[in-house]
């Protein structure tokens, strides 16, 4: 079974907390999950995926259990440890970790699309430019 069937297979099961599966030295978890990951650890959300490792893996359940979000480890399809906690404080971290995770992504997209614009149309630079500083500026009297 591929690691994102286990996943899969352990999400249905665990539908409010963080599923985790161990491969090798290595925690993965997905989709949801691994935006909360993204959002609380600051790890890089690849392909709708985050992993740590071994070494992380005591201050990650302290902060985990500190807030009150649940979590499964499966290591060779086995449920190996558990900490159901209060499912609302997984759901609102999901809940925060999304849409945090939309705005750096809708940035990044933006930041690309002006940079073909810049690529494609130098003189539209100083425009550009111009929008971006009234924006900051509007920003900051919000």
């Amino acid at each position: 079974m591929e690691i994102i069937d286990k996943y899969a297979f352990y999400k249905k099961k665990y539908s409010d907390t963080i599923v985790f599966i161990k491969d090798d030295i290595f925690y993965r978890t997905f989709y949801e999950d691994a935006k909360v990951m993204w959002y609380l650890f600051d790890y890089k959300c690849i392909n709708d995926s985050v992993f740590f490792s071994e070494s992380s893996y005591v201050m990650v359940l302290s902060r985990l259990n500190k807030l009150d979000i649940g979590y499964v480890i499966i290591d060779n399809d086995k449920e190996i440890l558990f900490s159901f906690e209060n499912k609302d404080s997984y759901r609102s971290y999901v809940s925060l970790a999304t849409r945090g995770y939309q705005k750096e992504t809708m940035g990044q997209e933006l930041l690309e699309k002006v940079k073909k614009v810049i690529e494609y149309y130098p003189e539209s630079y100083e425009r550009l430019n111009d929008l971006l500083d009234e924006y900051l500026i509007d920003s900051e009297n919000s």
